[in-house]
């Protein structure tokens, strides 16, 4: 049996602020230190959620996928 996927998107947070702020977000600390990230992820263009959800998901830039 699959194990069940969770994909977390802090949509509009800054990498930064996850380090800054980690003993205010103790849940989110053990996420990713428990899991995976992806610490060297950087927004794709235009800076809007659908799309870069689409980039996650598809490995593809907006120009690309289609996503413009």
């Amino acid at each position: 049996k699959r194990q069940p996927l969770l994909l977390v998107s802090l949509d509009g947070l800054r990498a930064e602020y996850l380090q800054t702020w980690n003993t205010l977000i103790p849940v989110l600390d053990k996420l990713r230190n428990c899991g995976t990230s992806a610490p060297y992820m950087q927004a794709a263009f235009p800076s809007k959620t659908f799309p870069n959800h689409y980039t996650i998901v598809t490995g593809l830039y907006p120009e690309s996928n289609g996503l413009i």
